[in-house]
């Protein structure tokens, strides 16, 4: 008769076993916080795109005709969208453009900006029954405006392209502020501050100077934002600035 092993004997012989360990899964991540986005004069504003994983669908087609007006092929496609909203559009020949809206004439039709593959501004571009979808972009000065939730992202850096500057004089200003959770203070993370100073500052750019900045690697914090601002005199024309996030979920 063959006996069965006692149950203590098998868990034991088990645990004697060397542990195995598995890769963690490495997914890119890469999104905009705002893109193309118009600094004005005046108190420090924080803003944000929408969730880059929840675009807002629009089942109206658009079209343009070698220029940067947009305009409906029928229908009302831009009646829930706003100066400063990211398109991501897509041509009926398959070709993606990524647009910021900088002015808006109507429902049926907007004006745009974008950045072609160099990093060049537009000064054209032609859709033909061209579909969309878009993020919305919140601005503010209160303590919870302009939050990003970067809790699932690892190796976080920050990015910041200015792609036109049309200052008269003073410098266009930004800085990052980061904290743990909701409700907690936020910490000026770039520039770095050095405790025990808490005064702001921030990194700047003259008059009709382009400029980028890269933060280094941020974790350690499950939300940030980016706070925008001018000292000096605007002229009234476009002072574009992109913002970008990067890391690894």
């Amino acid at each position: 008769m063959v006996r069965s092993k006692p149950l203590s004997l098998i868990l034991v012989a088990l645990l004697a076993l060397p542990s195995m360990s598995y890769p963690q899964a490495v997914n890119p991540v890469s999104f905009d916080v705002v893109y193309l986005y118009d600094v004005d004069e005046g108190t420090e504003t924080f803003c944000s795109l929408s969730s880059p994983n929840q675009p807002i669908p629009v089942p109206e087609k658009i079209q343009a005709a070698a220029s940067l007006t947009v305009t409906a092929v029928s229908g009302s496609p831009f009646l829930n969208v706003a100066v400063g909203d990211q398109l991501s559009v897509t041509n009926s020949d398959g070709t993606p453009y990524r647009l910021s809206v900088v002015a808006r004439a109507s429902a049926s039709s907007i004006t745009v900006a974008g950045l072609d593959s160099t990093g060049v501004l537009y000064t054209a571009i032609t859709l033909t029954n061209a579909s969309f979808t878009y993020r919305d972009l919140a601005c503010g000065t209160g303590i919870n405006d302009g939050v990003i939730d970067v809790s699932r992202i690892r190796a976080k850096v920050f990015l910041g392209y200015i792609s036109v500057s049309s200052l008269g004089s003073g410098n266009l200003r930004m800085r990052i502020q980061c904290r743990t959770a909701p409700g907690v203070p936020w910490v000026q993370v770039l520039p770095a501050l050095t405790p025990p100073a808490v005064t702001a500052t921030y990194y700047g750019w003259a008059t009709t100077v382009l400029g980028v900045f890269s933060g280094t690697t941020i974790d350690g914090y499950g939300q940030c934002r980016v706070g925008f601002s001018l000292s000096g005199t605007d002229t009234g024309a476009d002072d574009l600035v992109s913002v970008s996030i990067s890391g690894i979920s």
